[in-house]
């Protein structure tokens, strides 16, 4: 599977994934994949709707700004890098992403922008 899932939580390469764990307050599930031996951090699906999904090595031992990072990179790839315009946050000057006012980091962790 890639970095991002475009799927929903019915899609059945999540239901026959094993739960072993759970970060972020709850809000994203490790889950064991037995087929490819993988796990995987996924976002909580408590509503049907697109998850972010990347492979880990360790479960025990996750890092969540190694997680925001690779949303990062995944939400600049989407959308082909940063604007020339600085991000509309309060107290914040990093360059906005293409097609939005904000940066990565300011659309995903105060804005909620996934995509």
């Amino acid at each position: 599977m890639e970095l991002r899932v475009t799927g929903w939580c019915t899609d059945n390469y999540f239901k026959k994934m094993k739960e072993v764990g759970t970060s972020n307050n709850g809000w994203k599930k490790v889950l064991y994949c037995e087929q490819c031996g993988q796990n995987w951090l996924v976002d909580e699906y408590d509503k049907v709707q697109y998850l972010f999904a990347i492979k880990i090595d360790d479960p025990e031992n996750l890092s969540e700004n190694d997680y925001l990072e690779l949303h990062k990179d995944f939400l600049l790839k989407a959308h082909n890098g940063e604007s020339s315009q600085v991000c509309q946050m309060a107290g914040c000057n990093t360059k906005a992403v293409n097609d939005f006012a904000f940066c990565a980091e300011c659309l995903i962790t105060k804005q909620g922008v996934y995509e």
